[in-house]
């Protein structure tokens, strides 16, 4: 695949490009929400242009054929085996936390995160009017490591019943050891907590480092966890909407699957399907060197900083392509940060603020793109930050 070719997305109906006329006439970059400037698999191409050609778009009848395909990569690239009877199809790994909350937590109950974190957690525990504990993660030298005393008295506390995993953690690009993961476990059987792993960037991981599945952990952690997948992130289909939930414990999934049907959220358009099967039954060379790419890009940026911009630091990525930036060394507010990387350097970010406490002083940069548009947008950062000294 050439990663290095740039694609115009402008007109397309597209979030990251055409939600604002500034991104469409290249006035500033836009590197913020979390999809690819990639194109999707040949395979997948091919398999939505032969059903495309069908005059026919009428009700889907999913015959499990994703589900296969899901546990096959599973145990191809994550060694987890999965039974079929646990696995929910879902439109969305947001639409599945939804449907875990009401599932396991009552109005006023609180849920758990760690802070900084994924901005959706926070508000889908807020608006479905639950209540968030933060445990804050320790950042020491830009590594970033879980505060297992408070995660353990946060989860220790009566009216905390479910934990909110973000793993390969986004923004930070932590990838979870086998240890930490089962400290987590053990700290929520213990205490009786519910879990929904997002791992959709399961497969977004650089060399060197390894995803391990939580509810792979042992059969009891499988039983009190709902894990969320998709091959949205991997394989840049996140506007096709699909995804799967994967529930061992029996009552759990009964209790989701009854919220889903209720919700009337049971049907994967033609076309998800026909994609995210693609994605799973041919994609293993993709990602591959869809890793290897963004880990160059990685690397290139982290360099960058290093020789040129030692005022911004960045945490090291283990996984998935948003870089965390700590941006404390320019002196600015919160407010002044986002203005200046909007309006002095022409670059579009996610606001550290979004992440909750402990995202102050930061930005995400979303690196899944071509490197000459990589090279472009620090270069005019490092401009940025010389005209204003």
């Amino acid at each position: 695949m050439n990663f290095d070719q740039i694609i115009d997305r402008t007109g397309t109906q597209c979030c990251k490009w055409d939600s604002e006329k500034e991104y469409q006439n290249g006035k500033v970059l836009p590197m913020w929400v979390a999809d690819m400037d990639f194109p999707a698999p040949d395979e997948v191409v091919d398999a939505l242009r032969r059903r495309a050609e069908h005059p026919v778009y009428g009700y889907p009848n999913d015959d499990g054929s994703m589900a296969d395909c899901l546990q096959k990569w599973l145990k191809r690239r994550h060694d987890w085996t999965v039974n079929t009877e646990e696995i929910i199809m879902s439109p969305g790994v947001l639409i599945s936390m939804a449907l875990f909350i009401h599932a396991v937590s009552e109005p006023g109950q609180s849920i758990l995160i760690m802070s900084p974190v994924y901005y959706p957690f926070t508000d889908y525990i807020i608006n479905n009017g639950r209540k968030v504990k933060r445990s804050r993660l320790i950042c020491r030298d830009g590594e970033y490591t879980i505060d297992f005393d408070e995660f353990e008295r946060l989860a220790a506390e009566e009216d905390t019943v479910a934990f909110l995993l973000c793993s390969p953690h986004n923004p930070v690009g932590r990838v979870f050891t086998r240890e930490e993961l089962k400290k987590i476990s053990d700290i929520c059987l213990k205490n009786g907590l519910k879990v929904f792993a997002d791992e959709i960037h399961s497969d977004l991981v650089m060399p060197g480092f390894h995803h391990t599945p939580f509810a792979s952990l042992s059969p009891e952690t499988a039983k009190m966890t709902a894990g969320a997948y998709s091959a949205s992130k991997t394989f840049n289909l996140a506007g096709l909407q699909a995804s799967a939930l994967i529930v061992a414990d029996e009552e759990l999934r009964n209790k989701i699957l009854q919220l889903r049907d209720a919700w009337g959220l049971f049907n994967i358009n033609n076309f998800g399907l026909e994609a995210f099967e693609a994605a799973f039954r041919s994609g293993d060379r993709y990602v591959d060197e869809l890793t290897l790419y963004i880990s160059k890009n990685r690397d290139y940026v982290s360099n960058f900083l290093e020789t040129e911009l030692p005022e911004i630091r960045c945490s090291e990525l283990q996984g998935t392509y948003l870089m965390w930036f700590d941006c404390s060394g320019l002196n600015m507010t919160d407010e002044e940060l986002a203005v200046f990387f909007r309006e002095k350097a022409g670059l579009v970010l996610d606001e550290g603020t979004l992440f909750g406490p402990g995202g102050e002083q930061h930005m995400r940069m979303n690196i899944a793109c071509p490197r000459s548009v990589l090279v472009k947008a620090v270069n005019q950062l490092m401009q940025a930050v010389r005209n204003r000294k």
